[in-house]
C-alpha cells in the first residue's frame, strides 16, 4: 500500500484538501497533467507511482468533515456507480463515527489512526535510509524493504525501526541469501 496522505498536509495542497474545502468530489485522472494544479503534491505522488486519484468528502450535516482518498498506480477513470459508491462509503464512515457514543472507543480509533500514520512515516524514513545508503530510487528501496519483509517474516514496521536505529544494515536487505 502506498502512502501519500502526509505530503498533502505538508505541502498544503492536493485533492483531499480541495475536496474538504469545496465539500465535493475531486479527481485527477492524470496527476502528471495536474502538476500545475498541485505542483508539489503531484510530484510526490508520481514519485510513489501514483497516476490517478479521487478524493471523497465524508459529509455530516451538509459539511465536509474529512476526506477519503483512492489512489491508483494506473490512469483510472471511475464511472458513475463507482463514484456514487465511493461517496456512499465515505458518508457511511462518518455516520458510523457519529453513532459512536463511547468516547473511549472514539479515542482508541484516533490513537490507531495516529499509530498507522506514524508507522507510515517511519517506513518512509527507512526507505529513505535504504535508498540513500545504497543509491536506489525510493520505488526500488520500497521493493527491497517489502521483499525482505516477505522473505523473513519480519514486519515492515519492525524493519523500519531496525534500519533507522542502525541495528540492520541496508545492504543486508538486498543480500540474496537473507
Amino acid at each position: 500500500m502506498r502512502f501519500i496522505e502526509l505530503p498533502q498536509i505538508q505541502f498544503d495542497q492536493g485533492p483531499c484538501l480541495d475536496s474538504i474545502t469545496g465539500n465535493t468530489l475531486v479527481d485527477s485522472l492524470d496527476l502528471e497533467a495536474d502538476r500545475v494544479r498541485w505542483p508539489r503534491f503531484a510530484k510526490a505522488a508520481a514519485d510513489e507511482g501514483i497516476r490517478s486519484t479521487y478524493a471523497f468528502p465524508p459529509s455530516l450535516d451538509g459539511r465536509a468533515v474529512g476526506g477519503i482518498n483512492l489512489f491508483f498506480t494506473r490512469r483510472t477513470e471511475l464511472v458513475g456507480w463507482q463514484l456514487r459508491l465511493g461517496q456512499s462509503l465515505a458518508n457511511l464512515a462518518t455516520l458510523g463515527l457519529r453513532q459512536e457514543r463511547d468516547p473511549r472507543r472514539v479515542e482508541r480509533l484516533a490513537e490507531q489512526t495516529m499509530t498507522a500514520l506514524n508507522d507510515r512515516v517511519h517506513i518512509g524514513q527507512a526507505i529513505g535510509v535504504l535508498a540513500g545508503d545504497l543509491g536506489l530510487t525510493p520505488e526500488v528501496a520500497r521493493h527491497w524493504l517489502y521483499e525482505y519483509s516477505s522473505r523473513t517474516g519480519r514486519s515492515p514496521r519492525e524493519l523500519a525501526q531496525a534500519l533507522t536505529d542502525g541495528s540492520l544494515a541496508p545492504a543486508d536487505l538486498v543480500a540474496q541469501d537473507g
